[in-house]
């Protein structure tokens, strides 16, 4: 009884009736006891919301013997999880319980294995295959903004209660986006450090997008390559001008220009007497 009452709670709660949903739950609280109501509400709804995410994971990464013995009974699924949860767990702790016990019987290949905290996605190894374009991603995000903007403002600056589920796809939408920010900056910086492994060290060259008129990829003391931007691009190097040239030295103390990973020793460089600028983007 107290089953088919959690089922009409959950679905008016999906269907936007929460004035009703919460009837049905004081209906409920009157059938249990008064100290175990929560509890045993609470499990049923975690245990409910782990199967899904099981059922989830698992037609993601289309295991057909764990498909075709629970495919449809969400229940039977839901009654087994409930056997291995513990409202005094953590979320994260029940779902690793649960998808270890199924691992056991439907064992998950390796090569697709993943962590349950990001049980959304498939292995690093399917994302790098390239299957969806940017504009596919960027669309989706867009989405994703606009909805949030949409939930912002109906939120408001009221206080209020939301229904669990609500609140729980909300956790689980900010965790999934989380992970992939986590893992495109992770991409990112390898690729940086890749290409500055393979840049020219010491040797200037011009950069017509700015910042600065140019660049150039020196070591630092720590032994990591940085990038140094030099040179106003709004102004030319008059350096075979000798009073031009004296006096711009003689305001950056040019005899004592610091180090390489100063903007102002490549500038000094430049107005050096009997140096051109392809001199020095030859490195010379």
């Amino acid at each position: 009884m107290l089953n088919r009452f959690i089922k009409i709670a959950q679905r008016l709660d999906e269907l936007g009736m929460y004035s009703d949903s919460d009837k049905v739950t004081d209906v409920m609280k009157s059938l249990v006891p008064e100290d175990g109501e929560t509890e045993d509400i609470s499990l049923a709804n975690l245990s409910m919301d782990i199967a899904k995410n099981v059922m989830d994971y698992y037609s993601k990464i289309n295991n057909a013997d764990f498909l075709s013995e629970y495919r449809g009974n969400m229940k039977k699924l839901a009654n087994e999880c409930r056997g291995l949860a513990f409202i005094g767990r953590s979320y994260q702790e029940n779902l690793d319980k649960c998808l270890n016990h199924f691992d056991k019987m439907f064992p998950i290949p390796e090569r697709i294995r993943v962590s349950s905290v990001k049980i959304a996605s498939i292995h690093e190894e399917e994302d790098e295959e390239g299957d969806f374009e940017y504009d596919m991603a960027k669309n989706e995000l867009n989405t994703a903004m606009e909805a949030i903007e949409d939930l912002m403002n109906l939120l408001g600056d009221d206080e209020g209660d939301l229904p669990a589920w609500v609140q729980s796809k909300i956790t689980k939408g900010v965790d999934y986006l989380d992970s992939v920010a986590d893992y495109m900056k992770g991409l990112e910086k390898t690729a940086a450090t890749k290409k500055k492994k393979n840049v020219k060290l010491n040797k200037p060259f011009r950069t017509p997008g700015g910042p600065k008129k140019f660049s150039v990829y020196v070591k630092n003391d720590k032994g990591n390559i940085v990038k140094v931007n030099f040179g106003s691009p709004d102004m030319e190097i008059k350096r075979d001008d000798p009073n031009r040239r004296k006096n711009f030295r003689a305001r950056h103390n040019c005899d004592n220009p610091g180090p390489r990973t100063k903007a102002r020793y490549w500038s000094c460089r430049n107005w050096e007497a009997g140096r051109s600028v392809s001199d020095n983007l030859k490195g010379k």
